[in-house]
């Protein structure tokens, strides 16, 4: 992994930092490492929550190229008892979670844009496309690494090299920023695929803002975490109640720890509204709720010169 300092998102510098381990997966699956500590920083301009470690790409193809396959569920699940087959097997597939996202989709654009000048659309990271709103667009692309393969009348692109600039009148780019090394960098790319004038950018990622008062600071505690990463029982334990209480009450319990996992960057409003702006981006809407799988935040950006 590859180490940074400042925010991948603003280029802030930290004003928190919070010691934590790889997750034990993670470091199996994607890094073929041991455990090892790493920070949780919070940049001091604009909120940003995000791990000091990057993934570089190869490891970024280990851990997505088959993702939710068989290796990636027997690999978790080895580490994660708690991670199920409904849990790899359902994401982005329960028909009523599906559903709710797609609507809640719609709803935002339409509230703010004119949704039938939308012709071609690209949901970028989407899976199989299965995100995309059913009354928005003639002509559906998905830009998808994985092996899934596409819905009936989406068209599956896997080669950047096949996107076309600035032909794309809608980009969805959602839940896919949390996992990038580089999110201000993929969403200058992302924009940069619009339809010049006139394309819309739709980003979504999870409200991930848990409550950090019981999370120790200093070197003590990294200690600790250090000690606790060669004792993999007692890890595997622990690493459970602290997901227990995070899931379920949105904060890492006394004893928890912090781990780096899929999830390397933590958004909350204010932070993906920074993101945007420092690609260069012109901020049409912007809200937060529960789009059917969580809390979420949500943003419509535009070149500024745009309209």
């Amino acid at each position: 992994m590859k180490m940074i300092d400042h925010c991948p998102c603003c280029g802030g510098s930290p004003a928190r930092q919070w010691p934590a381990i790889t997750a034990p997966f993670i470091a199996d699956y994607a890094l073929n490492a041991a455990v090892t500590p790493c920070l949780l920083l919070e940049c001091g301009s604009c909120g940003l929550r995000f791990f000091d470690g990057r993934f570089e790409p190869e490891e970024m193809a280990r851990l997505y190229a088959g993702y939710r396959g068989e290796a990636y569920f027997r690999t978790r699940h080895r580490h994660e008892f708690w991670y199920l087959r409904r849990h790899n097997d359902g994401t982005g597939h329960d028909p009523g979670i599906l559903a709710a996202r797609k609507s809640a989709t719609e709803r935002f654009l339409r509230c703010h844009i004119e949704v039938d000048a939308i012709k071609r659309v690209l949901d970028y990271g989407g899976d199989s496309g299965q995100f995309i709103p059913d009354g928005i667009g003639l002509e559906k692309d998905v830009f998808e690494v994985s092996d899934a393969p596409p819905l009936p009348g989406v068209r599956r692109i896997s080669d950047e090299r096949d996107l076309a600039p600035g032909s794309y009148d809608l980009v969805l780019l959602n839940h896919v920023l949390e996992h990038a090394p580089d999110p201000a960098a993929l969403l200058r790319h992302a924009a940069g695929l619009l339809t010049e004038g006139t394309g819309i950018l739709h980003v979504e990622v999870p409200l991930e803002r848990y409550g950090l008062q019981w999370v120790r600071q200093g070197p003590s505690h990294a200690g600790r975490l250090a000690k606790l990463a060669s004792h993999p029982v007692w890890l595997r334990w622990l690493d459970f109640y602290s997901t227990f209480f995070r899931v379920s009450l949105n904060m890492i319990p006394p004893w928890g720890f912090l781990k780096l996992h899929e999830h390397i960057n933590l958004f909350d409003e204010r932070a993906l509204s920074a993101a945007c702006q420092a690609a260069g981006l012109e901020i049409l809407a912007s809200e937060s709720g529960d789009h059917g799988s969580g809390a979420v935040v949500a943003v419509l950006a535009r070149h500024p010169l745009a309209g």
